[in-house]
């Protein structure tokens, strides 16, 4: 995964909004990934608040921005301070959004860049083999990639990986060649362990417990008050906006 293809996930709508308006305002150059134009748009909002006629250079600089700010009025001598807050907090929004399409990321080293678990998949070459997502954390991530085939379950939930993992341990030699769960949505369930049949039920009510509480998805908590068990809020709204990719997309338009 060195380089990036340039497909990706379809942009938020609120991305593109966002770009178009940077174009559109005199005397704003900018060259950000579009993923990242709302957060480029609040930098520049941010400084022509105080200081219109602006002259205005924002680029992509590693995980954030380069500005550069000349000319304009300034309007308010108290409220000026360099950098403006603005710039702070649309730091911040872009150290948190996929360059390619504004869903929620993190950074990677490989491709360099911040990026959704969905896009950086694409970018490879690759096709996601799960539903957009709040982005993995890194031990998440680690537990999820270095998890034996569990030949009961298809597709491990992802949320779920470290708590399998240590049900592995406690249950066996950590292979799972031999144990069985369940997915029951919301939670897992062991079914069988051949070599510790005496142990399932104390693990279970552990297991379920832990699963419960944890979004299947990205493995952070699930609030009670959540719209559907086993699944964290905010991945399920990544989820309601579609999840169409730019391949897809231009093959409909042509």
């Amino acid at each position: 995964m060195d380089q990036v293809t340039g497909r990706g996930l379809i942009p938020w709508p609120e991305a593109v909004v966002a770009a178009m308006t940077l174009r559109s305002l005199p005397g704003v150059h900018s060259d950000v990934p579009i993923g990242w134009a709302p957060a480029a748009l609040a930098v520049v909002a941010g400084h022509l608040a105080n200081r219109p006629g602006s002259v205005i250079f924002i680029s992509k600089d590693g995980g954030g921005f380069s500005t550069t700010f000349a000319a304009g009025t300034l309007v308010d001598a108290e409220a000026e301070v360099y950098p403006h807050p603005g710039s702070w907090y649309g730091g911040e929004i872009a150290m948190h959004s996929c360059e390619l399409c504004a869903r929620p990321g993190r950074r990677h080293r490989v491709p360099d860049g911040v990026f959704c678990d969905s896009c950086v998949i694409l970018t490879s070459g690759d096709e996601p083999d799960f539903a957009p997502r709040l982005p993995l954390a890194p031990d998440v991530e680690d537990a999820y990639r270095t998890l034996p085939p569990i030949r009961s379950l298809v597709t491990v939930p992802a949320g779920w990986a470290p708590l399998v993992r240590s049900v592995l341990k406690r249950l066996g030699d950590g292979s799972g060649a031999d144990l069985v769960f369940a997915d029951e949505g919301d939670h897992l369930v062991v079914v069988s362990a051949p070599d510790a049949a005496d142990r399932i039920a104390a693990v279970n009510r552990t297991l379920v417990t832990l699963t419960r509480e944890r979004c299947r998805y990205c493995g952070r908590p699930v609030e009670e008050s959540s719209f559907s068990p086993g699944a964290c809020d905010g991945c399920l709204a990544v989820q309601a906006r579609g999840w169409e990719t730019t391949t897809e997309w231009r093959e409909r338009q042509s």
